[in-house]
């Protein structure tokens, strides 16, 4: 499912994914946006080309005049809930900020994975970085990663940040240059060994 009010990002993004024989693409068109002029044409026109390959199919969902966008979307998804939601990025205002804007409210309620874009895609993925922190939404992002990526393309990155913070404490009360120096170095081991072990059941898959 693509949300189009800032279109040609989220159509082009969609058109690199490794669609499956029979895919459904649904363009959900926000309320008093159009799909129009040359760029936004040639990339509905590449995603409706990679679908044709596939024997898909591709549908625009537009809201009622009165329907707030994310209860279009959740009536869309309640008839035939997307296994990924694209969306685009959107220029953040102050009642976005307080209220939260479409990715943030999609990420946070919707039914499932949400791939936010910015750019107009240039290539298909090739290199792709993947935040965790051991968690099961962490797990869930690193494998959706790995099915996105097509078989030739680079090293997945996986990022790990661990928490120093207790160093200024120690730096507080006085701890040695060495006892700092011992502390980050476990600190690094602890993280190390972490990571090294989430991703023990992935190490088959490259």
């Amino acid at each position: 499912m693509v949300e189009a009010g800032h279109a040609r990002s989220a159509l082009e993004r969609a058109s690199l994914l490794d669609l499956a024989p029979g895919a459904r693409v649904a363009v959900l068109v926000r309320q008093g946006a159009e799909l129009q002029g040359e760029p936004l044409a040639r990339a509905e026109e590449r995603l409706a080309a990679r679908l044709q390959a596939v024997g898909g199919t591709l549908s625009r969902v537009e809201p009622a005049m009165d329907e707030d966008l994310m209860e279009a979307f959740e009536r869309h998804a309640a008839q035939d809930a997307p296994e990924l939601v694209i969306v685009a990025r959107e220029p953040r205002g102050r009642l976005a900020r307080l209220l939260g804007d479409t990715p943030e409210k999609l990420a946070r309620h919707g039914r499932g994975p949400v791939l936010v874009t910015r750019l107009p895609a240039e290539a298909p993925y090739r290199r792709v970085l993947v935040g965790i922190d051991y968690s099961e939404n962490a797990r869930e992002a690193l494998e959706l990663a790995l099915r996105l990526m097509p078989p030739e393309a680079g090293p997945l990155d996986v990022l790990h940040c661990y928490d120093t913070r207790y160093a200024l404490v120690m730096h507080q009360e006085g701890a040695s240059a060495k006892q700092m120096v011992d502390y980050y170095r476990r600190r690094a081991s602890e993280a190390d060994a972490g990571l090294r072990a989430f991703l023990q059941p992935y190490r088959d898959q490259g």
